[in-house]
């Protein structure tokens, strides 16, 4: 299983799905998002299900502004945002048991992908004014080969937005 390549569309759009994951549940923002500079941190792993070798992927950061409208707007994670990111890539996904409790959310997706793949994807997530995580367990299915790949992302409010920041 080449889990770099399957894991490489994957990771692609996660720093795009996570700069806009966080959507609006009727929570107010102020008790979940402080608008200001985020440090986004992301530790990836993969395993091969025949050979079971774990392997490190990536460890990537980046460092974004979170203006206060989008805070108002977005205050909060949703699976929603997960699935049209990946059916924008061709994939069928369906999710189901999404449960939320502040500070807290998890939800299911499964996913059948345009190149014939197919990934189950269990997310958990917590949101506080300061910090942010989420846990992504993947079972991956790619040219007949199933894996493992894990996505651990974490973020910390970190202060005052620089010009040099991109901004949401």
């Amino acid at each position: 299983m080449n889990t770099a390549t399957t894991f490489g569309k994957f990771h692609r759009l996660r720093w795009a799905t996570l700069l806009l994951a966080f959507a609006s549940t009727g929570a107010p923002a102020a008790a979940t998002m402080t608008s200001g500079a985020w440090e986004f941190k992301m530790k990836v792993t993969a395993q091969g299900a025949k050979s079971g070798a774990k392997k490190n992927v990536s460890e990537t950061g980046s460092t974004i502004c979170l203006s206060p409208e989008f805070v108002e707007k977005e205050p909060f994670i949703t699976p929603a945002l997960d699935q049209t990111k990946m059916e924008g890539m061709g994939a069928k996904c369906a999710t189901s048991d999404y449960q939320r409790k502040d500070p807290n959310a998890s939800w299911k997706m499964a996913c059948d992908l345009a190149d014939g793949g197919h990934v189950d994807m269990q997310v958990k997530s917590m949101v506080s004014p300061k910090k942010m995580t989420m846990d992504f367990l993947q079972h991956v299915v790619h040219e007949g080969e199933p894996g493992t790949v894990k996505v651990l992302t974490t973020a910390i409010f970190i202060g005052e937005c620089t010009s040099e920041m991109p901004v949401q």
